[in-house]
């Protein structure tokens, strides 16, 4: 499903449009449940529904985005040996770690 077929749909989506992972449920929906979609277009309800996938979604990854940091605290430090030094001093470490690797364009 585009955007010029939601905006058929609902006129909001200009100005309120549905973010990324609701574009993919509307993908996954139209190829999957045909039946269900014709219904939530009935309904004028598929634009709003498409628009709380996305929110539960982006809330869900920055969940687990927080959740990997706090598992995985300082392993930047550990590997880089610069633990308590902040986080420049871990890209600069990076950096030389990896020159000639991965070349810097000029």
């Amino acid at each position: 499903m585009t955007y010029v077929e939601l905006e058929r749909i609902d006129s909001s989506v200009e100005d309120n449009p549905v973010g990324t992972y609701g574009m993919k449920w509307l993908s996954f929906m139209e190829r999957n449940h045909a039946k269900l979609m014709r219904k939530l277009i009935a309904n004028r309800t598929l634009v709003a529904v498409a628009r709380s996938v996305d929110d539960r979604a982006w809330n869900y990854r920055f969940l687990l985005d927080n959740q990997y940091e706090g598992a995985n605290e300082g392993i930047l430090y550990r590997w880089c040996g610069n633990e308590g030094e902040g986080v420049s001093s871990v890209f600069n470490a990076i950096e030389k770690k990896t020159a000639g690797i991965f070349p810097v364009p000029s």
